[in-house]
Order: C-alpha cells, then structure tokens, then sequence
C-alpha cells in the first residue's frame, strides 16, 4: 500500500506494508479518520499506538482510506490546512471523491 506525503512543498509516495498496524481499522470501519478522533474514541482504543505510529511516520492530521472492495488499498495522508482552521465538512467530501477517484484509478 502506498501513501502520497507531502511536506514543505514536496510530494512524495510512502510504501505501507499491507498488513501495518493501524491498516485493520479502516477495514473495519471505511471512512475519514482523524488524529483527534483516533486519540479519544473509545472504539479505537486497542489500536491507539498503531494508529499514532501511523498518522506520525505519515505527517498526517486526516487518514482518508482508498477502498477496493471494501480493503484498504492504501491512503491519503492529509496535514493541516496551511491557514491552521480546521477542515471542513465540504473539505472532508472533497477528500472523499479524491479518495474513491483514487481508488478506482489504481484498481
């Protein structure tokens, strides 16, 4: 699995082994992740280290999963707006198109 990273205006791809901790969350669930809500749900408590090993190594502050079939073929890791407000929702649908855009190119 790869994930595009971006930092300081350059872009690059990250390779994530397919069985990475952290990658069984968005198998289970789909879906927009944030750093935030990987910190205090509940739900994802048993996989809180994994999943902040993986929003660190990535820069990221939103995991945005490219679902095919319904199994993580890899994701977008999306920092911080550069303004520093918080993402919309109508940011969040964008990511999403991109995301399923994404992951039909790469199927």
């Amino acid at each position: 699995d790869d994930a595009l990273v971006r930092r300081g205006g350059s872009a690059g791809v990250r390779r994530i082994a397919a069985g990475a901790p952290g990658l069984a969350v968005f198998e289970a669930r789909g879906g927009v992740l944030s750093r935030d809500e990987a910190e205090e749900s509940a739900r994802l408590w048993r996989h809180r280290d994994a999943l902040r090993a993986l929003f660190d190594a990535l820069g990221a502050t939103l995991l945005v999963p490219l679902l095919r079939q319904g199994r993580p073929a890899g994701l977008l890791a999306v920092g911080g707006k550069a303004s520093g407000r918080p993402l919309s929702s109508d940011d969040m649908d964008v990511l999403g198109t991109l995301a399923n855009q994404t992951a039909i190119a790469l199927a």
